[in-house]
């Protein structure tokens, strides 16, 4: 939604999130995401990640407790 609000290509964007599972606790923790962008990452897009990935209120939740890692890729 933020890259079509500010007119970045975002046609063919994928996700994908990965987590290390904790067996001593029971639960998933070091998230990963690679964001996969359809065209050149410029100084605009990262932005526009960094700020979704600030804003997120499941990222935020998440982050509390474990560590959230988002990477671009085009």
């Amino acid at each position: 939604m933020a890259c079509k609000n500010k007119g970045i290509a975002h046609e063919g964007m994928s996700v994908a999130a990965t987590a290390a599972i904790d067996p001593a606790n029971h639960r998933l923790g070091d998230f990963k995401v690679n964001v996969c962008m359809p065209g050149e990452i410029t100084d605009e897009v990262r932005r526009t990640v960094e700020g979704v990935q600030e804003m997120c209120v499941v990222g935020n939740t998440v982050c509390t407790v474990n560590t959230v890692d988002v990477s671009l890729a085009e």
